[in-house]
This record gives structure tokens, sequence and C-alpha cells, in this order.
């Protein structure tokens, strides 16, 4: 390392920094400009000037070159800090908005952008600690679009830039370091994260470790200089930081090559001491404490994420950690580090083997007495800080933000312990609580503190689990009395009026406040009051945690959702309870002050939302308030939460009492508004929009107000819509406005104002969908005669967008919008109006549009409202276009077609939701983006509000519609017409067209173990019912017959009589026979009666789904699953719960989350709540839905796009805790072929990573939608997901298109089947013989399962005496072993003396076959023999198994060695799949059979800790070629040969070995083969990524580094032949090379596996060494005077002969292991 002379005088002289041409032509301009601009920088720090200032510096910011001249004024050391601070400020905010637009595209001029990122990081090393900081964000902000592709440089820069002894330069690149690398800490992994990250580390890795050594040698060598060792101890705490970085993701090579020195290093730092880093001020930590904390974050991630490499390591950090704790002292400064030695000692307590070195009373009373005890106390300085900075104590305390406090850190402990030791751990600290109450009853007022810890300790072991924000703590310890100790410790402290320390009042409230879910409403309503009497306390954090929990309390709701308190009981005193909180607020009139405590205001607009309308007697009160509050904060906004709850208040009045009073409300808040936008505080200004148009739509009908017209003006300004923040408050104003203004817009030709608007909105993806709720307000709303003109605009902008890869949501939106205009057809639009207006744009343009994008997204429609939209369209088109009757006659069908599809699952219009979800103020971006208000929401306006049936009104307008056209809608398509119009079918047609009728009434969904059919409507019910019995009565013999419906488990079966199909099911080993149904269905017809008689199962068709059950965040509905419930609890039918995570019916307000952290919380707390709310009840539930496409990778919606893959364990996760009795099943459709993509590469594969990594996925749902003739691939597609490793497999929703009866009932039988299943009832065999004698089945090899390894019976004695009547005398070969050939004998009636030799087996052989079948192989291994022929006694005798094949009069024995192995599995079925099925005759493919399960066997892994499988592998294939010479063999091979010699003994090379080549072919290979290299070094690159281990991927990149050198010796000497690097990046590649290899070897790179990659690059690899081998061995080549000769030696020089041994090398082990049928 070397270090790099930084030139600062670079931006002292402006020419250099910022291009002339750019500012301005002379330097005194460019001075001029600098000093202006560090003027107005200084001016934005003084209150009285800021606004004005900083309005001037958004003037400035248009012109050429700001940024550089900020960069100026950050590096002139001329200028004031505080201004070279406010420059670094502006700088970062200016890149935030400035540098790349959503689509990546730099928005600076090019030069602009290179000189940033020359300069940066040189002038990041060189400033002060406080601007570096801010650079070192702006830095983070410019990776985020710029690293590494287009930065990748940086990585080589920061390197070169790093010292062995310079501590102040080493600190500022490894600040800038930092800054990138720590972006990949909470991500998820991602291909191009992993790319990215490699790249750094192979870089950046080795100089990481140098640095690491060297820094470590410099503290020692400067162990007595103050300075200089504070600055080199400085550096390593930022190397601790990255060291983190570079293993947040996985653990590098790197590292893991040398963990053992690294973590010896770490350690010594642990432990290290030096008087000279310890700081006098006792709440100031040096730089060694944020050493030692750092160490500690990284243990705690090794251990968490990597201990199967660091737990050998780990010991020494366990006992100093130990030491750490128990020696160090309360002093804050300290409290880092002790709170990031506790999360290490919860990541040991995490793992079980460590755990239990904790797993004693003597232990635990140690760790909670010298660890926990002295961090959960109270010090004197939480006092001072209770006292002092009540605010801060509130937030730390109670948020979460103290999650590095000593208390967070050592209650994270306990609990870890707790969650192990349950018992252990509450009787121990019991002891303490009870130790420390004591001391506080005998001296009260001198141990109140005891009382603290004592209440602290109680709730740490009381609660389990986090606290939710919701609902407080939900689940506790069973074995403490939460209320019993309020009650006898707490409630008195709550209660009384003076005489108690207000920390203790305080714990008193929290301890309400955490457990308020444990208590009764009684128990509330007696609590309550006191709880609000506190607010009257005069101690500030008292009646704030008073504010927090009332709040609280107020927003508590039962298990039907409904509030605990409601309006009627807090009404009564709601005026005075607002008018202290108000008084509270405004107690310091400062605006500072008055928004300081955002508890208060969140405490106002709760009461505001549960007291609703009873707020109307107060509004003036309440509004003027508000009012006052508004003016003073607007003044300098300071508190986002706080003026967030503020205008949430706002909205709550707004809403509860605009209605009875718009004119007061409007009057009153008018005046305060308008001055916000006057002022431009554009803080306020998206909240005041929103309230504006709450206020609209309070009073939606009458003359728009002056107000209101005064408006339209400046928010139809271009300028107001730059903002982001701004745009859906903007369009929800404007969207207001236009209904009632419209004629107004019209007259001032405002119209085109709007659609610029549309236009601009409509062109990027964020703001697309604000568009279309502009544009449909002006389309409701204005007459079709205003908007005809503008129409065709309108499409083409929306055309325009469709054709460039628009997202799903603004197809649906698009397809909204036409629906919306097709349904107005009364209004002079409908469809006819929309094709001419197409047309107009492309002639014929409507029908591909109609086809791929409007008629497929209509059935993904998912808002009752937008259904509704849809079926009216659609039914008017078929009543009333001409274009679809004359023109698209085809058209109208697939129309009718998609409407019918609708009424499948009509729209029900949800009802208001009372509970307000409010946002999680903790992950909005205040000040720069949009905050929705939640109390006054736009409620979604019913433009039809008459039509409340949609079936009535299809019925209704097309019965109307037929008689307007005389009958000419029915003559298209009379049958599907009355099926609208819900006329009789079933009357229409004969018996042979019923089945077809009753695929589009009833979809019979044929269960393999858990999932039941569905009927999704109902015509005729006798017809159904004798329909789907025929169905079933015809289909068991082919569902039972297979691996996949074994299950013995008996549902309830509630009414079912002896013919209910549900018991035949059951009959068969079912589980049940089921149907999806949901109230709508229960309470129609015989519905009920007809599920009650014949089904054992439900599952919700609609009711359980995510916009059923949570429509609004947090606000859950569950009054149609409830009734589902209940009915089937009530009818004794199980329950299958559909779905929890989909990306269908999936609502807005979860489809529009970008955060990780956001949706990661909003799926946990579903899941949570709609499995919880029915816990014990539901069987299984379908936990993912539909997540693969069509070729098996991972569907692209909200889920997989903010989450990757991780979604589906956490979805998994929060199921298994929230009902871990449960089954949890994936649930997907296309999964009918074994060998599909989307079931192999997709479902299979996927779910055996996942249950391989500990996903606990307990079955597979394949919905089976399938064709005429298509069920008989079903039972193989059945058969492949078994190998996914699940525990059950279910079909979930049959449908049989256009099937007849048989499609229901007949599978094609393979000739040869062996009966692996469970034959568990004499009914189930006979129906499997009578399939053996129907299809002539003649090869049946039967493997009777009867006793468990244990020795327990698992067949019943009827089945066993089946199995001798109906299977034996049709079974080809028999394989019992001997305890099931006794059994079956015994039922017989046969006598079986115990054998004791090889005739004893040779005569139970004899017997069996005497009962039918022809072959009978008694299997020896449950009787392990001496080599003499005796059965061994002793285990040390047991040598030989026999096993005896008799059949045809003719004994054969197979003798094998005994293995004493566990590795049994598979020796039944494996044996059992014979050589029978290749055609081998009965004897040798016994043999072959018994010989292949011996070596299984013998051959097996051990895999787990119990009974593991054979190795099925073992014989599979024989290489073709010798070890070691797989490479050899390649190029030997007849068909390689010839085709090898072409590629390596060419024309060209030829002329390259004489010297005849011409220059200019030379010198255009060169160019070429440069070119190449660098595809060659990423398809290498690409190998280490597909490498299996560590030393694959390391010789993949040593292949790469081979190749950067040889890059280098080849811009080398190509500059011998006036070639530069320039040139050479500059040449077109050739297309012949580019298309016909470098395409197909990347191609190959990224669709096959790593040996194809590998066969791939191998022939250039291999190729050129052996061309160089075999032209410098010929004598012919000519070496004096050739100029190409040196080329030729680069390729058998060392380096590329090791290159080509490593490259040959890595192929080999992967050979090996390939099967024949792919090496051969």
């Amino acid at each position: 390392m070397q270090t790099k002379n930084i030139n600062r005088s670079a931006f002292l002289d402006l020419p250099s920094v910022i291009p002339t041409h750019t500012i301005s032509n002379n330097n005194n301009n460019m001075a001029a400009d600098l000093h202006a601009v560090a003027q107005l920088l200084q001016a934005t720090l003084d209150p009285r000037q800021h606004k004005q200032a900083e309005l001037a510096l958004k003037a400035e910011e248009t012109k050429p070159g700001f940024s550089l001249l900020l960069l100026s004024i950050v590096a002139s050391e001329a200028l004031p800090f505080n201004t070279r601070l406010s420059g670094a400020l502006c700088f970062k905010n200016f890149i935030r908005f400035n540098y790349v637009d959503e689509e990546g595209n730099y928005k600076l001029p090019d030069h602009e952008v290179f000189t940033i990122k020359k300069e940066l990081i040189g002038l990041m090393i060189s400033v002060p600690p406080s601007i570096q900081t801010q650079l070192g964000e702006t830095i983070s902000v410019i990776a985020d679009s710029d690293f590494w592709q287009r930065w990748d440089t940086l990585v080589d820069d920061l390197i070169l830039r790093l010292t062995p002894d310079n501590p102040k330069v080493n600190i500022g690149v490894l600040q800038v370091a930092h800054s990138i690398f720590k972006r990949w800490r909470p991500l998820f992994a991602s291909d191009d994260l992993f790319i990215e990250v490699n790249h750094v580390l192979g870089k950046f890795g080795p100089a990481f470790v140098q640095l690491l050594g060297s820094t470590d040698q410099q503290i020692e060598a400067n162990k007595d200089n103050k300075e200089m060792l504070k600055q080199h101890v400085e550096t390593l705490s930022l190397l601790v930081r990255i060291f983190f970085d570079l293993s947040c993701q996985d653990l590098p090579p790197i590292f893991e090559d040398n963990l053992a020195s690294i973590t010896s290093l770490l350690h010594k730092y642990l432990t290290y001491e030096n008087p000279l880093l310890v700081t006098d001020d006792e709440s100031e930590a040096g730089p060694l404490e944020f050493v030692k904390a750092g160490i500690c974050e990284v243990m705690t991630l090794y251990m968490q994420k990597y201990e199967d490499a660091f737990g050998p390591l780990c010991e020494p950090f366990i006992t100093s950690t130990w030491n750490l704790l128990t020696a160090i002292g309360p002093e804050t400064k300290y409290d880092i580090l002790v709170s990031k030695a506790l999360h290490f000692l919860t990541a040991i307590a995490s793992l079980d083997k460590h755990a239990q070195n904790f797993n004693s009373e003597g232990i635990l009373g140690q760790v909670v007495e010298k660890v926990v005890l002295p961090n959960v106390s109270l010090r004197e300085s939480d006092v001072e800080q209770f006292e002092d900075e009540p605010i801060e104590y509130i937030r730390r305390d109670l948020e979460g933000s103290d999650a590095d406090t000593r208390r967070r850190a050592a209650t994270d402990f306990l609990r870890k312990l707790l969650e192990k030791f349950e018992k252990l751990v509450t009787v121990v600290v019991g002891h303490y609580i009870t130790l420390y109450l004591g001391a506080f009853s005998q001296a009260p007022n001198a141990n109140w503190k005891s009382k603290d810890t004592a209440v602290y300790l109680f709730s740490a072991i009381a609660a389990k689990g986090g606290v939710t924000a919701a609902h407080g703590v939900k689940s506790t310890n069973p074995l403490v009395n939460i209320v019993e100790f309020f009650q006898n410790n707490i409630a008195n402290d709550l209660i009384a009026d003076k005489g108690v320390e207000p920390i203790l009042k305080v714990d008193a409230i929290k301890f309400l406040y955490t457990f308020r879910s444990q208590l009764t409403k009684a128990q509330w309503s007696a609590a309550f009051q006191p709880l609000v009497n506190n607010l009257a306390s005069s101690s500030y954090v008292v009646y704030t945690y008073a504010s927090i929990a009332v709040e609280r309390v107020l927003f508590l709701t039962d298990d039907s959702n409904q509030h605990i308190f409601g309006k009627n009981d807090v009404a009564p005193f709601s005026a005075d309870l607002l008018e202290h909180l108000f008084s509270l607020i405004q107690r310091d009139p400062a605006p500072e002050k008055i928004q300081e405590n955002e508890f208060l205001m969140r405490c106002v607009m709760r009461v505001l939302i549960v007291i609703k309308d009873r707020v109307i007697p107060v509004t003036d009160q309440v509004l003027q308030h508000l009012i006052r509050i508004t003016e003073v904060i607007c003044k300098n906004p300071s508190n986002p939460r706080f003026y967030y709850y503020h205008f949430e208040a706002m909205g709550a009045l707004i809403k509860y009492s605009a209605p009875s009073q718009p004119t007061k409300l409007e009057d009153a808040l008018y005046g305060p508004f308008a001055g916000i936008l006057h002022n431009d505080v554009a803080e306020f200004m998206p909240y005041v929009f929103q309230l504006f148009a709450a206020l609209l739509e309070a009073h939606p009908d009458g003359t728009l107000s002056e107000y209101y017209q005064h408006l339209i003006a400046p928010i139809l300004t271009p300028a107001l819509w730059e903002s982001r923040g701004n745009v859906p408050a903007l369009a929800r104003l404007l969207s207001s406005i236009v209904p009632r203004a419209a004629a107004l817009i019209v007259a001032n030709n405002q119209i085109e104002q709007i659609l610029g608007i549309f236009q601009k909105l409509t062109l990027k993806a964020k703001t697309e969908l604000y568009g279309f709720d502009v544009m449909e307000a002006v389309i409701t709303s204005c007459k079709a005669s205003d908007i005809e003109e503008y129409f065709t605009t309108i499409l083409q902008i929306l055309f325009t967008r469709l054709e460039n890869k628009p997202s799903e949501s603004f197809k649906r939106r698009f397809v909204r919008f036409y629906h919306l205009v097709c349904a107005r057809d009364n209004l002079g639009l409908g469809t006819d109006f929309f094709i001419k207006k197409a047309d107009q744009i492309q002639d014929g343009v409507f029908v591909p549009l109609y086809l791929t994008i409007i008629l497929p997204t209509t059935q993904q429609l998912t808002r009752p409202l937008e259904r509704k939209i849809a079926v009216i369209s659609l039914t008017k088109t078929l009543a009333d276009s001409q274009a679809f009757a004359v023109k698209y006659v085809k058209g109208w069908a697939k129309t009718c077609e998609a409407l019918l599809k609708l009424l499948e699952n009509p729209p029900d219009l949800a009802t208001t939701d009372e509970i307000v979800a409010e946002a999680d103020v903790d992950d909005l971006s205040f000040g720069v983006g949009f905050t929705q208000l939640n109390t006054c929401k736009k409620i979604v306006k019913d433009d039809w509000p008459e039509v409340t049936d949609v079936k009535v009104f299809v019925g209704t307008y097309l019965k109307s519609a037929d008689g307007r056209h005389r009958g000419a809608i029915g003559g298209h398509n009379i049958l599907m017409l009355k099926v609208l119009l819900g006329l009789n079918v079933v009357e229409m047609v004969g018996p042979e067209q019923q089945l077809v009728l009753l695929d589009m009434f009833v979809h019979i969904r044929m269960p393999v173990r858990n999932k039941p059919p569905i009927i999704l409507r109902t015509a005729s019910s006798s017809v159904i019912t004798s329909a789907v019995t025929s169905a079933v009565t015809s289909s068991v013999s082919s569902s039972v017959g297979t691996s996949l419906a074994t299950s013995t488990t008996s549902a309830p079966t509630g009414g079912s009589t002896s013919s209910s199909i549900n018991i035949r099911f059951q009959a068969h080993g079912k589980k049940y026979f089921g149907v999806a149904t949901d109230q709508n269905r229960l309470t129609t017809g015989s519905n009920a009666a007809i599920i009650q008689s014949d089904f054992g199962c439900v599952t919700p068709e609609n009711s359980m789904k995510w916009d059923s059950t949570e429509p609004s965040q947090n606000s859950f509905s569950f009054s149609g699953a409830d009734y589902l419930v209940n009915w089937a609890t009530t009818n004794s039918k199980m329950i299958r719960g559909h779905t929890l995570c989909w990306y269908s019916q999936l609502p807005s307000w979860v489809s529009s989350i970008s955060s990780a952290a956001t949706l990661t919380s909003v799926l946990q707390n579903h899941i949570a709540t709609e499995m919880g709310r029915y816990k014990g009840q539901i069987y299984a539930w379908d936990v993912v839905n539909e997540i693969f496409n069509e070729d098996g990778s991972m569907r692209s919606d909200v889920w997989y796009n903010v989450l990757g893959e991780n979604f589906v364990s956490i979805a998994f996760a929060a199921a298994r805790a929230a009902d871990p009795n449960a089954k949890l099943y994936i649930n997907d459709y296309n999964l009918d072929s074994a060998t599909y993509a989307k079931l192999t590469n997709g479902m299979v594969a996927h779910v055996q990573k996942w249950i391989a990594a500990g996903v606990p996925i307990d079955g597979i749902g394949s919905q089976c939608h399938l064709s005429a003739g298509q069920g008989s691939s079903i039972s193989g597609a059945l058969q492949a997901l078994t190998a996914a490793g699940t525990t059950e497999i279910a079909i979930t929703e049959l449908d049989i298109i256009n099937a007849a009866a048989t499609d229901y009932v007949n599978e094609s039988l393979i000739s040869i089947i062996r009966h692996r299943s469970m034959l568990a009832s004499e009914e189930t065999i006979e129906v499997v013989a009578n399939c053996l004698r129907k299809h002539n089945v003649t090869t049946t090899v039967i493997d009777p399962v009867m006793i468990s390894t244990s020795g327990y019976p698992l067949l019943p004695q009827n089945a066993i005496r089946g199995l001798r009547k109906h299977l034996l005398p049709h079974t080809t070969v028999l394989t019992p072993n001997v305890p099931e050939a006794k059994l079956i004998l015994s039922e017989a009636g046969i006598d079986v003396i115990e054998p004791k030799s090889i005739d004893g087996l040779i005569d139970i052989a004899k017997s069996l076959q005497s009962l039918g079948p022809k072959y009978v192989l008694v299997k020896g291994g449950h009787l392990p023999f001496r080599k003499d022929g005796i059965v061994a006694e002793q285990d040390s005798e047991r040598e030989l198994v026999i096993d005896i094949l008799y059949g045809d009069g003719v004994v054969t024995k197979v003798e094998t060695s005994y293995h004493s192995s566990k590795n049994t599995h598979g020796t039944g079925c494996s044996l059992a799949s014979s050589s029978l099925a290749n055609g081998m005759k009965v004897v040798p493919a016994v043999k072959a059979a018994c010989r292949y399960v011996e070596a299984g066997i013998r051959t097996a892994t051990k895999i787990g800790h119990g009974n593991g499988p054979i190795n099925h592998f073992h014989s599979t294939y024989t290489l073709p070629f010798a070890p070691g010479r797989f490479v050899e063999y390649l190029l030997e091979r007849e068909d390689v040969r010839e085709a090898w010699i072409d590629h390596t003994e060419h024309r060209f090379v030829a002329q390259l070995a004489d010297g005849s080549l011409p220059i200019e072919s030379f010198k255009y290979y060169l160019v070429q083969d440069y070119l190449y290299l660098v595809q060659f070094a990423r398809a290498n690159a690409l190998a280490a990524y597909k490498a299996k281990t560590i030393q694959d991927i390391a010789a993949s990149a040593r292949i790469v580094e081979h190749i950067y050198r040889e890059m280098a010796l080849h811009i080398s000497y190509c500059e011998e032949f006036g070639i530069t690097k320039e040139q050479m990046e500059a040449s077109e590649e050739s297309q012949v090379r580019k298309a016909d290899y470098e395409r197909y070897m990347l191609d190959i790179g990224q669709a096959e596996d790593w040996l194809a990659l590998q066969i791939v690059i191998a022939p250039c690899l291999i190729g050129y060494g052996q061309i160089a081998q075999r032209l410098c061995a010929d004598p012919k080549s000519k070496r004096e005077g050739n100029i190409y000769w040196k080329w030729i030696e680069n390729y058998v020089a060392e380096d590329y002969s090791e290159a080509v041994r490593v490259g040959s090398g890595k192929q080999l082990p992967f050979a090996n292991s390939e099967s024949n049928g792919r090496i051969g």
C-alpha cells in the first residue's frame, strides 16, 4: 500500500473542478458564484433567513455546475466550518434528488458526474469528521445507482489510497468503504447482490486482511503515543465495522481461510486495555469501547450465521464476554458495549448445545445476579434523564429505540433463557423479585428503586414474545399470574394521588400498557378511570405515559374487532379529556415545544376517532385548538410524528363533523390552509391537499364554493406536481374538485391542462395510477361532447404506456378505465365509442388489445366495485354493442364467457370498517414523500348504487335488451344466454349433456390426501348429487391404488349417512371428501343440506382471502370466515384455510408496499391474526398460493419483488408459530405432468430446498384444472410431487373442462403395478384386484407392508384376509419378510414353526406359494444366519442374509453378506421395484434386485440420527474413462476428434507458426481476442457463481485473475502493433463470434449447470494451450524472425499451463458423478 497525495488545490482552483464552459467564461464570475452560494448556505443557518435562503438555493440548483460549486465550498478551508458543513448537507440533498431519475439515468451532465466521482473520495479523506459523515452518506447515495457497474474503479481507488501507517488517510478511506458496504446489511440475497459483493471481496478482501494486520502492529508500536494510538484504534473500529459489512451476506472465503488468525486478533482487542484510551467523561464512549462493541456485534453475526465455522473458535469469546460483563462499571459510556456483549450471549443461548451451559439453578442464579440485575436496575443517570430530558427518556424506554440500552439487551438475554428453560428461569428470577419487593416493603422511601427492578423483572419473564403496537403482549408465561401481581403490587401506585415516586407511577402505567390485552373488559372498566386520572399529574413523564396508555386502550379491540371502549363509553367525558390534552400540548407556546410531545397529539387523535360523530357538540372547541396549533407549528415544522398525528386529528374531525356542518369547517380551515400553501410549507402541503379533498368529499353535492374555485388554477400549475410527495394528495384533490366544477373547467379551457398533468403522471411508474384517478374523474364528470376531441389523445397516451412493459397494476387500472367508459353508454360513451376512438389511432388495434389485455386482466380485478363495473360493462357490451354484434361476433362469445366467470365470484360490496389503520411513522420518509391520512381516506364512490345484486342486474338487463333487439341476442348463443338469465338449464338438455353443464356449475375436486372437491355453483341438486356420486363410486379404485392416498385417519362426518360420499372416501383410507363454500352458498337453496350429507370438509371460497379479511391495514373483518367456521364446527366438518399469501385478491395497500421490513411485518401480522383467530379449528392452511411461473421460476409479484424467496420462509414460519398443529400447504396450478418445468424446476426443486433449510412445509396442493382426457397424467404427476419431501399431497381444485364422466374416474394403468400403498381395508384391496383383472395386468409384485419396525401391526385382520383372498391369486412375486409371512400364513390357518435354518425359510416360502402367487421371495434380513446355515442367536454371529425364492417347483437361494446398519429405509420398495420392469425373467430379476439392495445397504451414507435410506445410486452407471482422463477421453472420441482438429489446426494457426499470416489479419484477431477475453472472464466468473464448493470458486477466480493478467499483457503486446486499448474497446465485436460462440457460451452458463458451462468454455482454455504446445514442439515452426512467436510462447508459459490444469482438473470430480448417459 502507498500514500497518495491529495490535490486539495483542485477544489480551490475552480477552473480545474468546474469546466468553464458550464458556468462562466471567467474565474471572477465563478468566484462570485461561489461567494454568493456560500452566503446563502450561511443564511440557512439563521432561523430568520433560512426560508428565503433555501428558496434562493433552489433557484441556484438549476444553474449548470451547481454540484461542483458546492464541492468547492466544502473543500475551501478559507470558508467558515459551518458554511462548509452546510454545503456538505446541501450537496447530499442535491445528489439525492438530482443525480439520477427513476430509471437510473443521469440527470446531471456526464462531465459533472465524472468529476464528482473522481474528486469525492480524495475530498472525503481530507475534511473534518462531521463533514466526512455527510460526504459518506452522499457516496452511499451515488453507490446505490452506480456501484459497481458504473463505478467499477472505486474499489481500486480505495485500495490505492490505503496506507500501512497513516491513520488519518485510512480512516477517510474506510469511512467511504463502510458507507458503501453497509448498504448490504438489510438486503435480501440476490444474484446481483452477490455479484457486487464478490466484486468487492475479490479486490478489497486481501487489502483488508493486510490492513488489519498492519493496524495491529501500529497499535503496538504507538501504545505510548496517545494521539496516534487513538487514531489507529479508530481505524481498527472501522475495520471491525467493515468486517461485519463484508460478512453480512455470506462468509467470505478469504475470511474463512484466515478465520483463526482474524478471530485471534479480534479476541485480543476484546480484552485489550490501555489507560491512554480511557475517557474522562463518564457519558462519552471512547474508541476502545466502540472497537469492543463492534467485535461483539461481529461475533453475534458469526454465531447466528456461521456457527459451523466459528463454533470451534467461540469459547474464548464467551469467557471474555462473561468476564467483561461482570467487571464493567455502570457508567453510561459503557452502555453500547454492554448491550452488544449481551446480544452475543443471547446468540449463544439461542443454540441448544451452548444453551445447555446455563441449564442449572446455580448457574442461572449467577447469570441473573451478576449480569441481568446490574443492567436492569435504575442508575442515577436514568433518574437524571427522567427529570431533565423526559421526552428522550420516554422515547428510549417505550418505542423500541432502546435496542442498544442495557435494560433492553439484558431483557432479551433473559427472555431467550426463559424460552429455553421456562420453569427454571421463572423460579430463579421469581426469587429475586420476591427479594426486591421485600426490600421495598421494609423501607419504601429508601428502596423504591428495588420495586422498580422487581416490576421490570416480572414484566420480563411474564411476557413471551415482543410487545406489539396494537395489542401489547399477546402471549404470557403460564407460570406467573399477571392480574394477581398487578393487584398486589402495582394497583395502589396507579391509584394513589401522592406519596408515590413518579418512576413507580410510570411503572404502573407501563405495566397496564404492556399487558393490556390480558385484561378483560370488566377489569379495564375498573382500571381505565384511574389511568385517565394520571393525565393530571404534574410529572411530564407520568402524564405522557398516561396519554400513551389511554390511546392504546382506546385502540384495543375484542375478538369481534369491536373497540373495548366505544363512543358511548368515552363521549361523556371526551370534552374535558380533549381540553386537558390540548392544555398539556400548548403549555409552552414555543413552536418547538408545542410539537415536542407527539404522544399527547396521538391521544387527541384517538379520542376523536373513537367518539366519532359525538364530536359534533365540541367541534368549535376542538377546531380552534387545532387551528391555533397549526398556525404555530407551521412557522418551523420540526417533529414529523407530531404533525402527522395533528393532521390525522384534523382528518377525524372533518370525517365525523363536516357532513353535518361543512360550511363551518370550510370557513374556519381555508385561511390557515391557504397560508400554508402561500408560505410554501412543504412538509404540510400534502396533508393540506388531503384535508381540502376530505372537506369536499364530505359534502359532494352543490355548487363549488369560491374557496375551491380559487384553488383550481394553482393546483393545475405543473410546478406543484414536480414534488412526488404532492402528487397523491393533489390527484385526490383534483379528482374531488372536477365532479363539482366540470362545467367551470370546460368553460375555462382547463381540460388540456388536466390532460397535460395526466400525461406527465402516466409517463412514470410511481405516479401512473394517480393519472388514472384524475382522468376517471374527468370521464365520469364531463359531458361526452366536451371530452370527445381529447379522447384519442388519452388513448394514445395509454397505448404508448401499454407498449412499454407496463406493470400489472397499470394494466388493471387501464382495464378498469375501459370498463368505466363502456359502462357509461347512456352518457354518450360506451363500447362502440371506445372502439371507434381506438381504431382512429390504428385500424384493428382493438382486437389484440381486447383479447390479450382487457379480457384476461378483467378476471384479475379484485376490488368489488371494479368487478361490479366490469360486470355492467360486459353486460352492456353483450346487449348493445353494434361492433360486437356485427364486426366481432367471436368476441361476443368470449365476452359472454368472461362475464360468466365474473359471476362465479360476484362482488360483495364491503361494509365500511370504522377502525382506522394508521401508518407506521417510523417507516415513512417525512418531508420528501407522501404520508396518507388514514382518518379521512377517500371513500370509493359507487357510480351504480342502484345495482345491488349483479346477477339480478345481468338477467334483467339482458332480458330487456333481448326484447329491445327482438331476440337478436339469444341468436348468438341461446344456451349461454339462458344460463345468464338464470333459467333451469337442466330442463333444456338431455342426460348426455348434463355432465357438460356440470362443469359449468360444479367443479368436482377429487382428493388425493386431504384436499376436498369444491362445488362452485349449484344448479339442480339431484343432478349434482347423482353426478358426483357416480364419479366417486367409479373413481375410488383409481385413487386408492396410489401411494398418495394412504391416510387412515377418519374425520368427523356429522350428518353423513352410510351412503355419503365422504364415508365412501374414508372407507378407502382418505381423510375426507370436501367442498368449497361460503356463507352465500350455505344460505342458498339446498346447498347446506347436500354439503352436510355428502362432504366431510369445507374450504372457504373467498372469505379467508386477504381482501376479505384485511381490506385495510390492521382493519380485520372475519364475518364471512366466522360464519363458515361456526357452521363447520356445528356440523362436525373439517376445515381447510385458503389462502394466506397470494398475489391475487390482494388489497392495493399491500401490493403497493416497497419496504421489505414493512412487508415482512404486514405478512407476519396478517398470518398471526387470521390463523390465531382459528387456532386449533382448522386442519390445514394454504399458506402460499400460486407463486411459480410456468418455467418454474418465481412469479413476479409484490411478495417476490420486495422480499425475494424469503417471503416463503417468512410466511411458513409465521404460520407454524400461529398454529403449530395445523398442516401447512403450498398450492399451485399446472402441476399436472410429471415432466413439466413448473412441477420439476419449480415446485419440487424449491420445496426440497426450503424443507432442507427448515421451512415447515407439510403439504403440496395441486389444483388440477384439467382439459378433457388430461386425467391420465395426474397419477404420475402426483407421484413426482412426492419427491419434494412433504408429508402430504392433495388435489385441491380439480375441474375438467368439457369432461365426460370417465375423465373423473379413469387412469392409464401401466403394465407393471407395484402396490406401495397401505392397502388399508379389504374393500380397497378388492377394488385393486378388480382393476388388475379389468386391465389385464400380467405382472404384479406385492410387497405386503403389514408390520412396523417396532413390531406393531399396520393392517386390520380383514385387510390381511382380503390380501390373501383377492390379491395373492393375481400376484407374480410376493415379497414378505419373515414376520409378514408368518402373519399371512396364520390368517390362512396354516401353522408356522419358527425357522431355525434355511430349510425353515424354504418351508415358509412353499406354504405361501400354495396360497396363489406364482413366486414367493421370503426376505431373510430379519433373520440373519451364521456361515453354517443356522439362525444366528448372538449379534456377533450374524454373518449372512439368505433370501429364498420359490416358484415353478424350484428353490433359489440368494446369499449376501450381513451388514449392521440403520440405513435400511427403502429395502422393501427397492426390492419390489425390481428388474421385472425391464423385462427380465423372474429368477434373474430377483437375484439382481437382492444384489442391488445389499449394495445399497453396504454403501449407504449416514443421514441424520435415526434410520436412514439405502444408497439407491451405487450402481446407476459406469463411466467410460479412466480416473483423471476425462479431457483426454473427450478429445479422443470419434464424434469430437475431427471437430477438435478443425478447431486447433486450421489455416490461421499454420500461418502463425510459419510467420506468413498477414499483419492486418493478426491485428484484427488481436482486437477480437481482447474483446472475447472480457466475455471469457465473465463466463468463468459465472462458473464461480455456479460452483458448489469454495475450492471450485477459488479455481474459477484464479482463471479470471489469469485472464486479467493476460489482458494487461495483451494491451502491452498490442501497442507493439500500434493498437491502443481505447481502439480495441471502441471496435465492433465480430457478429459471427458473438452470436456463434459468446452468446452460446453465456446462454449455457445461464441455463445449464456448472459442468455444462465448463465444457462450453473448455475449447478456448484447452485449445490455446494445445495449439501452443504443438507448435512449440514442431521443428517446422519458425522461431527466428517470426513476429508472432512471442504470442505463441505466452500460451506455453507456466501461468497459462497452470490455468489449463486448473480448468481441466475442475471438471473431473463432476464428470465422475454424472450419469453414463450424459458422459457417454
